[in-house]
């Protein structure tokens, strides 16, 4: 620290130590701490922990960044089997509106029976329907979609039923990898457990702080002070330079406080410990349950393609028979209806792999 004063006037006897030379008095001291407060004081560790704040920040975008990209992809592969589906119903309604008109013609001409034709109607009409409903989910998540899609103006754009693509994308097995390489990987860039690092290094300092008021207080201080200018009187009594050195310091009895704040701050670095043990345990349960879906999804498609190409052919040669009169209505809109099931079931285990 440092000041200056001045003291001119008239000044009683016992205020004499008011009194300074006409130029006043400088003075500068200082204090340095020894034993508590010389390693860490309460004014450090705040910007110590300000710091350590500072360098959370960037974890906690990444995992804003990671969460908003993950559901921006899962909205979209709903989109797109969205998309497929509502395709899919209405390729099979038009099927029925199509069939319906070759009825009305064959029920003038006499070759079919107006109950077939009373049929189609209901399957037109249900189909219909089915179609509206998937239009609604399709609709739903296109409004979904237009959150994570943006223009440059950063409002939100719908995507366009052009937009849909063709068919989804090929699926590729990924390469059989190193679990534990993978997982030394995920540590190193997921963000949760470098916040719990960060965490326990907060109150890591909060420790050393209590750890430190355990220790007496012994300072050593100095002071130096100097008048200038005129004297104020002729013994020149306050011209002297002045220095003094010392210890100063304390030794409270009780320390239950500092005591008391080592226990807490221990468990929770213990607790937080933990919290940081079980998130990478986590982190390699959630890689090898991702693997693992992933493999089985590729191969619920692939089954789902076998079990749709075989729909095909199925449906196919019963539809030769329903021309030639062989098999009745019924039988067939039941083929029809298991056909698209199993298209609609590829769909959505094309989706799952994606996802």
């Amino acid at each position: 620290s440092a000041g200056y004063r001045i003291g001119r006037g008239q000044f009683q006897p016992w205020y004499k130590e008011r009194e300074t030379n006409e130029g006043g008095e400088f003075k500068l001291a200082i204090g340095q701490a020894l034993l508590q407060g010389r390693a860490i004081d309460p004014a450090r560790v705040q910007v110590f922990q300000a710091n350590i704040a500072r360098r959370a920040a960037d974890p906690i975008y990444q995992q804003a960044i990671l969460q908003s990209s993950r559901d921006a992809a899962m909205i979209y592969w709903q989109w797109v089997a969205a998309g497929k589906i509502l395709e899919a119903q209405q390729e099979l309604f038009e099927l029925a509106k199509m069939r319906g008109e070759q009825f009305e013609v064959g029920v003038k001409a006499g070759k079919f029976a107006e109950i077939d034709l009373i049929l189609n109607r209901q399957l037109i009409a249900e189909r219909q329907a089915k179609v509206f409903e998937s239009e609604q989910k399709y609709r739903s998540t296109s409004f979904k979609l237009s959150l994570y899609l943006r223009n440059d103006a950063g409002q939100p754009i719908v995507p366009e039923d052009p937009w849909l693509p063709v068919r989804f994308p090929m699926i590729e097995t990924p390469p059989q990898g190193d679990f534990q390489q993978d997982l030394a990987n995920a540590l190193t860039r997921r963000p949760e457990p470098k916040l719990l690092m960060f965490e326990i290094e907060q109150i890591s300092l909060d420790r050393r702080l209590a750890s430190n008021n355990l220790l007496p207080s012994l300072d050593v201080v100095a002071e130096a002070s100097q008048d200038a200018g005129f004297p104020a009187s002729s013994l020149n009594d306050k011209g002297q330079f002045e220095l003094v050195v010392g210890l100063q310091g304390e030794v409270p009895i009780q320390r239950r406080k500092a005591r008391g704040k080592i226990q807490s701050t221990s468990a929770k670095i213990a607790q937080v410990s933990e919290k940081l043990r079980l998130q990478r345990d986590k982190i390699g349960a959630e890689l090898q349950t991702a693997y693992n879906a992933l493999m089985l999804a590729a191969k619920i498609v692939e089954q789902s393609e076998v079990s749709l190409r075989a729909a095909w052919e199925t449906l196919s040669r019963y539809r030769f028979a329903f021309e030639r009169g062989k098999i009745d209505l019924i039988y067939l809109n039941l083929l029809e209806t298991k056909a698209n099931e199993t298209e609609i079931k590829l769909i959505e285990a094309q989706q799952r792999w994606f996802s």
